[in-house]
């Protein structure tokens, strides 16, 4: 998966110490490679992932398949061709490693692919890649070029059964019910797609607010004064349904990919500029695809989706059933990093956010996710953000020029 001649200088490196290929793949022979790509392929990945590999995306899309030990990796199948690009991802151990494959006769790599092709999958990767190339909404692009490459041997779409069984060295945090401060908070919401609940109706407001796919918004989607220090304290700051071609100036990839699009072409996304800049929200609905995996990896709240019903396994194994809908509050920051990229900065500006590493808290109910129980219902995740940056998503999902 490089264009770099097997003879070619590595930069950085001083003429007279580059090793020959030769010398290199003394270091490292047929069975310490296949080691070294096998344990690529079995490596747990922590919690249910959902984030495809790093470089993944530009791997598909790379000029070099055709390059003889990519190719010889690609024909044997999927999993040696991920395992080639996963230990070759990095660019220095890239030069090291395909130096040491160029030295070796191509039917010695073949061998050392098929050999590849035969270990058992990390069950947490196979999960990976079935996100990656199922639920994501890049899957379907994804799969049709692998299937352009000839790989056609890749991970089936993910079912519906229930996750593996925790392991009882790390099982997932799920606090008792009964400690209003838990992870989980069961709420009952009857109505739970009628209204976003971090904004207030005022007794003007004659019409609800649908945030639901295919419900017309009946209050102002976007403000027109671009102000948000508005002086009237009772004036609503909402915003919803920008135009989903919005989404990558806001978001990256991954989370982009979740977000509910409706067939209008706008993307569920809202968000809540309050008379109080200290509820400054931004609000999200998440595809019903990435639900068990993000409450895995954002609350180690382990959910199971069966027979069109959500439930989650507690730690004792019992099953928790969803009648309507849980609240999902209480995270580590740190957990959140990897999905909401630069947008963590919002959250650590923010005041609410500020007070609770005053108070020495090491979790935090800036970052809420509600789930359904219905399996194919969306979640709402809820951001509370500083002014300035949620400003600055406002202007970027609805600039003022398409203010109306």
């Amino acid at each position: 998966m490089s264009d770099r001649s097997p003879n070619e200088e590595i930069a950085g490196v001083n003429t007279p110490d580059v090793r020959t290929p030769r010398a290199l793949a003394q270091n490292l022979d047929a069975d310490t490679i296949t080691q070294q790509l096998s344990a690529c392929l079995q490596t747990p990945q922590g919690n249910p992932p959902f984030i495809a590999p790093v470089g993944f995306d530009e791997a598909l899309s790379a000029s070099d398949h055709s390059e003889p030990i990519s190719k010889a990796f690609k024909q044997r199948g999927f999993w040696p061709w991920l395992a080639y690009f996963l230990v070759t991802k990095n660019g220095d151990k890239l030069s090291y490693f395909f130096e040491c494959l160029s030295a070796l006769p191509l039917d010695i790599v073949s061998d050392i692919a098929g050999r590849v092709a035969s270990v058992p999958v990390e069950p947490t990767l196979v999960m990976r890649l079935q996100n990656t190339l199922w639920t994501a909404r890049r899957g379907s692009q994804r799969r049709s070029q692998l299937q352009q490459l000839g790989i056609h041997d890749f991970p089936p779409a993910p079912t519906s059964s229930p996750l593996p069984e925790p392991s009882p060295r790390k099982r997932p945090r799920v606090q008792p019910l009964h400690n209003y401060d838990n992870t989980m908070s069961v709420i009952d919401r009857r109505n739970f797609h009628n209204i976003v609940s971090d904004i207030p109706q005022t007794g003007d407001a004659s019409t609800a607010y649908y945030p639901a796919r295919d419900k017309p918004v009946e209050w102002p989607r976007i403000v027109e004064n671009t102000n948000p220090w508005t002086p009237d304290p009772d004036s609503l700051h909402n915003y919803a349904y920008p135009n989903a071609s919005k989404i990558p100036l806001v978001f990256g990839s991954e989370l982009g990919d979740m977000i509910v699009r409706n067939e209008n072409f706008t993307a569920s996304i809202f968000a809540s500029f309050p008379s109080n800049p200290d509820r400054c929200r931004l609000v999200l609905d998440i595809e019903a695809g990435m639900v068990a995996p993000l409450a895995m990896k954002l609350y180690d709240a382990q959910v199971v989706e069966t027979r069109r019903q959500r439930t989650f396994r507690l730690p004792s194994g019992a099953i928790l059933e969803i009648m309507s809908a849980v609240r999902l509050t209480n995270t580590k920051l740190s957990q959140w990093e990897e999905l909401l990229e630069s947008l963590i900065g919002g959250v650590r500006n923010a005041q609410e956010y500020v007070n609770e590493v005053g108070h020495g808290l090491a979790m935090t109910k800036c970052l809420v996710m509600e789930v359904p129980g219905a399996t194919n219902t969306p979640a709402r995740m809820s951001i509370i953000m500083d002014p300035m940056v949620l400003e600055d998503v406002i202007k970027k999902l609805w600039p003022p020029e398409r203010s109306y």
